[in-house]
């Protein structure tokens, strides 16, 4: 690199190129090219290089800490001290760092700045501006393990690879290893034959020197630029002794390329040589990622990058080509649309059977319902990135996303930063860097893959080995139990060298970054014209900046304003204490750091080399300005700290005492602080004790107007702390004050009339059941239990009132409920008998029971608030009378899941047989209220099947919440007199269309549990609706009706057989056939010849639909007939049928069979007492047979035939 006047005009002249857009370049690059190929570029200047000095070599007159001087030329005895000292895996070499070692002899140090220094930067190529730096001492010697081999590698190899290494550390802007030398010292050996080779330009030979000659009297150099691998031959004879020194660079010079550069142009022509016009800008993906920094520029670029830029830049300077550096990062964005399961609603489950779907939740607020969803969503979301990211690889086949869309899909490459090779940020117009302009795996030398001009768009994309991403996140915007929705970001991170030719327009950063470039990399002891001129840029940069706080920011951004202050602020008082500027330093202090008002403006270290240059009595002024100016006090007392450790290291008593002054001053005068403070305020209490914080710090703290959630944050920061503090009485008593503070504080906070805004929080700060959770567990941590129930009563004060919240009321009853349950079992000692959690439990089992739709999560924080509440007594207090009674009417559905979850969960087995007796009494009651407020009148309107369900399923439910048969009755009788028949006001639509259809169905239930129908409630009622169908339906016989006697009817097609099914059993009265003409044909003509029309069967054509529809009938005796007949098969087997009907049975035969006679009278139904509808209690059901009503019932086995 050339120096930096030449780089910065360099830079400024970039402008001029805008306008050459006549360059002939276009058309002659390749050529120009060619010609570099055709020119000798050998590499001036060696890579490594020999030079042996006589007896005139001055000798180091080295001691080695902890043994003594050690002479040279190197005897035996000094040897075998020197291995005998040092400990080493290589029983063959000694390596001594240069802390211990001491040269003795000035002329030494001159001979290798002046001689060996000067030789080496001349033959190596490496400039003028160097300096020699010791690394260490190594001795080398004959050893058993190593006399076998033909060769080993040196402890000098530890030195190579530290250099190969160096190339991945980040440069210094101050100094910079370019090379090395090892100087051979006198001492007698054979063998150690040294071989050089440079791994990293295959091309280059090794070089190999014999040493052992006459090394008694001579002093032999080896110097090498970076880079190099050297093997040492084992010694067979004596001891071979060295100093090793690294050769730095404080400007870091231009350096020559280390390998033949044909090989690199080579490379570019075959890039530009596929194009018909040559491309106006390439990029070379380079070997290692660096990160974007304000220090970032071509002295950046490390081990094969750094090589490989050496190079193109003498080809750029030779055909006008321009070179940049830049850190991209490849982005590749992926939409995903996953459902794992079903979705969560359709896993839920339907606790009323088929058909009563719709009813579970047709009494519920929608508001409930959706809040409701929201609080199950928010508990089944994945927890972790690491969880996301194993769902997407699980169901990745199940993502529902078309990657056809734009929108779906998207990757592409972003520039984070672009500079040229001096580190300016430059930018080029109308740049759209595509992968096709980049060329990958540009490795150089042994162990890089092989060039690969990828052109193709897809390049990055398509090659397997570009590795895992250096970013990978998941941006959800739906993430609920099995289910994910949203985008997979994946970036790749990388660095390009950019080749742009003249006629591309670039454009170089602004004054300002250029002014505070050049203070930041300047090292200068007196300014010179350009960095004079830089400092008054910034310095009335500062001046109107202070009163116009947009100056030259885009967009009026203040962050960007107050970023460039601070830079500006920095370089300036860098410069000043450099220069020894004291009047540059105060004006930087009066016009940067003071009259912009902004705390932090100068940094610790940059006030603290000012106090160590101007002394006390200046920096104590500066420090009063700030003081009195910052209204941050952290960042005030961090800096009088700062300069206090330095006087304190210095011993200088009045900065010690004055700085111990300001501190204390400070803390008893807080500016407004907020919770970022926290952590400095803690710090200072363990660093001045709890007293001085209590009796100094808190008063200032308590006149600010600080929120509860900083005085929490400040008191859990103390308390976990505890350790470090002293131990006395006053650490819980200041404890115990501040969790009182706290609980003041939140107080105040559910006050309605609670501020809106917090200043220490620079936002609004609202309670949340998080906020709550937090003060808890702070004071059960801390012992002060005794303001957890003025917490909860403020909370559900809070919670109840009717305000706009992020959560409905019984959403943070809920959400607190489960988290303190959890927090109290892991600290069982909190649940003492005089414990606070009592009435919160309670309340929050009252207000989910009452206000939430009932899911599986909220039933059982329901179960756990219920146990720590007081069990059943504390169910039993909230479903009351009028408990049920608002759920049965309000809650149907939510009642039911209740009821059932609290059978199931709310005891164990080992409960008391007290408290199953009390939870059977409450779900009796429950049960009871869901049937009495059952529509039984609105099961007419309902149509097919789907009244008969709904009686199924209320009858299952009561049996689910065992109860048994004891609810049987009630059911029953509601059935009865809905269908008029207790009343003496018979609805046959409904006696026919649900009674006698619940008949088999209800058969079919009692059967799955085990309960015999010819007893009990049940045989009466399927008596009550037998006799009631046949005697008030079906009655006698029509005179004129025949029962038809038909054997055989039809052809056997299906037309037939549904008319013959029609004519023999069918319970309807009419049957239509809707077809053509032929069809209708084909049916007249089969009842024609069944004679039908003496059975009572008739038959027309009815126009207006098409096709026209035959209908047919029936005497509507036959079809009750028919469901009577069905009526009593779905009693049973005759056996039981006699059981049920008794003496009833051969009437309803003869009446069904038609064989009484006409003076015959249907016998009265028995046993029917009519009765209010929905009155159930202080009565005997009719339905029940025993003495004592349903209560006496007795529990049967489950092989019994009577009812649970």
């Amino acid at each position: 690199m050339s120096d930096h006047s030449s780089s910065q005009s360099s830079t400024q002249n970039d402008s001029n190129l805008h306008s050459e857009e006549d360059s002939d370049l276009d058309d002659d690059v390749l050529d120009q090219i060619r010609d570099i190929l055709d020119e000798d570029l050998n590499i001036r200047g060696t890579m490594v290089y020999f030079q042996t000095y006589g007896m005139d070599a001055p000798n180091p007159c080295i001691t080695i800490k902890g043994l003594g001087p050690v002479g040279f030329p190197l005897t035996t005895e000094n040897a075998r001290a020197l291995m005998e000292f040092s400990q080493s895996n290589d029983n063959s070499t000694r390596d001594f760092d240069r802390e211990l070692v001491e040269l003795h002899n000035p002329v030494w140090d001159q001979w290798v700045q002046d001689t060996v220094l000067v030789e080496a930067c001349a033959r190596l190529g490496l400039g003028d501006d160097c300096k020699c730096e010791l690394d260490k001492m190594t001795i080398q010697s004959w050893s058993p393990s190593t006399a076998e081999n033909a060769s080993c590698i040196s402890t000098l190899q530890s030195e190579a690879n530290q250099l190969r290494h160096s190339f991945f550390l980040p440069r210094s802007t101050r100094m910079t290893q370019l090379g090395c030398v090892e100087v051979l010292l006198p001492s007698r050996f054979s063998g150690g034959d040294v071989t050089v080779a440079y791994p990293i330009i295959p091309s280059y030979p090794e070089k190999l020197s014999q040493w052992s000659e006459h090394s008694e009297l001579s002093t032999t150099v080896l110097g090498a630029r970076c880079g190099y691998v050297k093997t040492v031959a084992p010694i067979q004879a004596g001891y071979r002794a060295s100093l090793s020194y690294r050769i730095l660079s404080s400007l870091r010079p231009e350096r020559q390329p280390i390998f033949d550069p044909k090989k690199a142009v080579s490379r570019l022509l075959e890039t530009l040589s596929p194009h018909n016009y040559p491309p106006g800008v390439v990029a070379i993906n380079l070997s290692h990622k660096y990160e974007p920094s304000s220090s970032f520029s071509g002295s950046s670029l490390t081990g094969s990058d750094d090589v490989l830029l050496s190079c193109m830049r003498r080809v750029a300077d030779a055909i006008e080509l321009k070179l940049l550096v830049a850190n991209i990062v490849h982005e590749r964005s992926e939409y995903n649309f996953i459902h794992g399961r079903d979705d969560w609603e359709d896993d839920e489950s339907n606790d009323d059977g088929e058909g009563e779907g719709d009813e579970e939740y047709e009494d519920e607020d929608e508001a409930d319902l959706e809040a409701t969803r929201n609080l199950s969503n928010r508990k089944k979301r994945f927890k972790s990135n690491a969880e996301i990211f194993s769902f997407i690889e699980r169901h990745q086949k199940d993502n529902e996303a078309d990657f056809t869309e734009d929108a779906h899909f998207y990757r592409g490459i972003k520039i984070k930063q672009m500079v040229d090779l001096d580190g300016m940020p430059v930018t080029i117009e109308d740049f759209d860097l595509q992968s096709s302009d980049i060329i990958h795996d540009a490795g150089y030398g042994q162990g890089y893959p092989e060039y690969d001009h990828g052109y193709s768009d897809d390049h990055f994309w398509e090659n397997e080995d570009r590795g895992e991403p250096d970013i990978k996140e998941f941006d959800a915007y739906a993430n609920e139990d099995d289910f994910l929705a949203g985008y997979v970001k994946q970036e790749w991170k990388a660095t390009i060298l950019i080749i742009c030719q003249k006629r591309v327009r670039i454009d170089v950063g602004d004054e300002f970054e250029l002014a505070c470039y050049r203070l930041q990399t300047s090292n200068t002891t007196t300014p010179n014209d350009i960095e004079t001129g830089a400092v008054e840029f910034l310095m009335e940069w500062c001046e109107e900046d202070s009163g116009e706080s947009d100056q030259q920011v885009p967009d009026d951004d203040p962050d960007a304003t107050n970023e460039r202050l601070d830079r500006a602020a920095s370089a300036l008082a860098r410069c000043a204490v450099r220069w020894n500027d004291i009047e540059l330093f105060s004006r930087v202090i009066r016009e940067c750091v003071v009259m912009t008002d902004v705390a932090g403006r100068i940094s610790v270290p940059d006030f603290v080399a000012a106090y160590e240059k101007f002394f006390w009595v200046n920096a104590e002024k500066w420090l009063i300005e700030i003081i009195t100016v910052w209204e941050i006090s952290r960042l005030t007392y961090g800096l009088v700290s700062g300069v206090m450790q330095a006087a304190i290291a210095k011993g200088d008593a009045p900065a010690i005492e004055g700085c111990q002054e300001k501190k204390d001053l400070i803390l008893s005068s807080l500016k407004p602080v907020n919770r970022d403070e926290v952590p400095w305020l803690a710090d200072v209490a363990k660093e001045r004790g709890v007293e001085y914080f209590r009796d100094h710090v808190i008063p200032s703290l308590q006149q600010q107007n600080l929120c509860v959630r900083f005085w929490l944050d400040l008191g859990r920061k103390i308390w976990s702390a505890e350790d470090t503090f002293s131990s006395s009485n006053a650490f819980p008593a200041f404890i115990s004050d501040i969790t009182n503070s706290v609980a003041q504080k939140f107080t105040s906070l559910a006050d309605p009339d609670h501020a809106a805004f917090d200043p220490c929080c620079s936002h609004a700060t609202e309670m949340n059941t998080s906020l709550v959770m937090d003060i808890l567990t702070f004071c059960v941590q801390t012992g002060n239990i005794q303001h957890c129930g003025t917490i909860l009563e403020q909370m559900m004060s809070w919670a109840n009132r009717n305000d706009v919240k992020e959560l409905l009321p019984w959403q943070c009853y809920n959400d607190l409920a489960g988290k303190l349950d959890e927090f109290l079992r892991s600290h069982p000692d909190s649940t003492a008998a005089d414990d606070p959690w009592t009435p919160f439990f309670r309340a929050a089992a009252e207000i989910s029971i009452k206000q939430s739709h009932l899911n599986d999560d909220i039933l059982a924080t329901i179960s756990i608030s219920l146990n720590r509440a007081g069990g059943v007594l504390a169910l039993k207090s909230i479903m009351n009378a009028e408990g049920i009674a608002y759920m049965a009417a309000k809650k149907k559905g939510s009642l039911k899941r209740l009821v059932l979850h609290m059978r199931a969960n709310l005891l164990t087995s080992e409960a008391p047989a007290q408290a199953r007796r009390d939870l059977d009494d409450v779900l009796m009651g429950c049960v009871n209220a869901v049937i009495e407020h059952f529509d039984f009148a609105g099961l007419s309107g309902l149509a097919g099947d789907e009244a008969v369900n709904k009686v199924i399923a209320l009858l299952k439910f009561s049996s689910d919440a065992r109860v048994g048969v004891q609810c049987y009755p009630a059911v029953l009788d509601q059935l009865l007199s809905s269908a008029g028949i207790t009343r003496g006001e018979l609805l046959k639509t409904y006696l026919t269309d649900i009674l006698v259809l619940l008949i088999d169905p209800l058969r079919t239930l009692l059967i799955a549990l085990g309960v015999s129908i010819k007893e009990g409630p049940i045989k009466s009622f399927c008596s009550v609706v037998t006799r009631s169908f046949v005697s008030k339906v079906v009655g006698k016989k029509p005179a004129e009706t025949k029962i038809p006697d038909i054997a055989t009817f039809g052809c056997g097609c299906s037309e037939c057989s549904r008319l013959k099914y029609f004519l023999q059993n069918g319970p309807t009265v009419s049957f239509d056939i809707h077809d053509i003409q032929r069809v209708r044909t084909h049916a007249e003509t089969r009842l024609q010849a069944v004679e039908a029309k003496k059975w009572g069967f008739e038959w027309r054509t009815v126009r207006g639909t098409r096709p026209l529809k035959l209908h047919i009938s029936k005497p509507e005796w036959l079809a009750h007939r028919q469901q009577g007949l069905n009526l009593l098969d779905s009693l049973g087997d005759a056996e039981t049928q006699n059981a049920i009907l008794g003496e009833d049975r051969p009437w309803i035969l003869g009446t069904l069979n038609g064989s009484l006679g006409p003076n015959d009278v249907p016998l009265p139904i028995e046993g029917v007492v009519p009765h209010p509808a929905n009155s159930s209690a202080g009565r005997k059901r009719s339905l029940d047979d025993s003495e004592d009503g349903p209560s006496s019932i007795k529990k049967q086995r489950p092989n019994s035939d009577s009812l649970e």
